[in-house]
């Protein structure tokens, strides 16, 4: 599946339609087929490990039900309208993982992860919106897409579990086979809706923290650097009516927090650890003498900050500051899918070792 997208002009995308508008590209991928069948993508939803989730669809009603599943509950939706949708399966299975090659011209640290869903036929989980990017591959089968209006968070909600928009007004729809895409940006409704008992739909999602995930980030950031000395000061008083917060307070106020908020390695730190964080909880490992050869985890997040003076290297959620001059090597780093510690040199050591203990290495197995 490690493929480019057909006949795609990535400049032209990204200036006309990315965060913008919405694109239907009609065999972006030719001769599709779909790595998995319903039935596998079912029994995943069994396994204890990996997030699915199964939307029923009663009139104008959808009951949301977490998984993991069992075979009587599948064996309970004969005959009902369905949904199942399984998370981060480019955290599993390498076939689904090599897909995200085909999305290098956007930066890897935006994709959050692949997600598959399968629907019988009149299957769906109602009009929405999402808050991110995403682009919607048909994998088997046939889907209906009716793009809708731009939404946001005040529009209102049928009473469910479910986000299903109480208005939906259609602007355009595409009826999807394998190897269509649709991409959306934020923000835009949408409803899809099975035309095949065989529709199996991959959403290609994309990170985007909300301004509240990135100050909770900053201010656990700014907690490990701020003491008690760090106050609010005003040695310019003048007199004023007791009770009144002037507005030269204000401007003192405000002044402080700009200066605590003008450290650009604190920010590049927050940034970079909050789109390296994990879905799920990163991988045991440690370094072991002895074993020389790693492969990269699927579930790895891994990128870098280029500062004055040094290098911020984040995985999985953390970060390691490294001498700008092995840029090249941690560049390296970040792209490759194997390495051979013996190949090492001495100052890279600490740093695939680094790597190894995030769990963004692990130990080579062979088949």
């Amino acid at each position: 599946m490690d493929k480019s997208l057909s006949h795609f002009d990535a400049s032209a995308f990204l200036k006309e339609h990315w965060q913008k508008k919405p694109l239907l590209l009609k065999q972006a991928f030719e001769n599709f087929s779909s790595p998995l069948t319903p039935d596998e993508l079912a029994g995943l939803a069994l396994e204890d490990a990996i997030e699915s989730r199964i939307i029923i669809q009663k009139e104008n009603d959808w009951q949301l039900h977490h998984g993991p599943f069992d075979e009587t509950f599948f064996q309970s939706l004969d005959g009902k309208t369905w949904t199942l949708l399984v998370q981060s399966l480019d955290q599993w299975l390498p076939d689904i993982h090599t897909l995200k090659n085909a999305f290098d011209f956007l930066p890897s640290w935006r994709l959050d992860d692949i997600m598959i869903s399968y629907a019988p036929t009149g299957g769906s989980v109602g009009p929405h919106f999402d808050q991110y990017d995403v682009f919607l591959l048909q994998a088997n089968g046939q889907r209906l897409w009716q793009i809708g209006q731009r939404c946001s968070d005040t529009d209102e909600h049928l009473v469910s579990d479910v986000k299903v928009l109480a208005n939906f007004e259609e602007t355009e729809r595409h009826l999807l086979s394998p190897g269509d895409i649709l991409y959306l940006p934020p923000g835009v409704a949408h409803h899809g809706v099975s035309q095949s008992d065989d529709c199996m739909t991959i959403s290609i999602g994309f990170r985007a923290p909300s301004t509240l995930e990135i100050l909770d980030r900053l201010v656990l950031n700014l907690g490990e650097q701020l003491t008690e000395g760090d106050r609010y000061q005003d040695p310019a008083l003048t007199p004023n009516h007791p009770n009144q917060i002037t507005r030269d307070a204000l401007t003192q106020f405000q002044q402080l927090i700009n200066n605590t908020l003008q450290q650009p390695e604190l920010l590049a730190k927050t940034f970079g650890e909050l789109m390296t964080e994990k879905r799920h909880p990163a991988y045991d490992s440690e370094y072991q003498a002895g074993i020389h050869w790693y492969e990269k985890a699927l579930d790895a997040r891994i990128a870098f900050i280029e500062l004055d003076n040094q290098l911020l290297l984040f995985a999985n959620g953390d970060n390691l500051a490294v001498d700008a001059r092995l840029k090249t090597f941690i560049e390296w780093l970040c792209s490759c899918n194997d390495i051979d510690m013996s190949e090492c040199k001495e100052s890279e050591k600490p740093i695939v070792e680094w790597l190894i203990s995030q769990g963004v290495f692990i130990p080579f197995e062979e088949e």
